[in-house]
């Protein structure tokens, strides 16, 4: 099962996703959000709803809301990436437990 080369609109996305990551890692949680949220616009307009790369952006954006306590936000964004991840990954892949142990906190 291979993917798709990398289309120009999930190039961006994944640069946003990044950034948006790096935000989060400078404690920047409102620049992150927004960042994230555009991802997050991009990726499901020009991509798919539920592609694992959505699901990276939702776990990334509920990581940031759970961080400024956003906890109803960070519940769905969570519990929608794990719903995509668990519907096209094995239970032990590395993806789905960093989403589960988000969902732990």
């Amino acid at each position: 099962m291979f993917e798709k080369p990398y289309t120009e609109s999930r190039r961006k996305v994944r640069v946003l996703r990044l950034y948006g990551e790096l935000h989060i890692e400078m404690k920047e949680m409102k620049k992150a959000l927004e960042i994230l949220k555009e991802a997050l616009a991009l990726q499901e307009e020009k991509v798919s709803k539920d592609h694992l790369d959505t699901a990276l952006v939702l776990r990334s954006l509920g990581e940031a809301e759970h961080a400024i306590g956003e906890e109803e936000n960070a519940t769905a964004h969570l519990m929608r990436a794990l719903k995509i991840q668990s519907e096209k990954l094995p239970a032990e892949h590395l993806e789905m437990v960093k989403t589960k142990k988000l969902m732990e906190r």
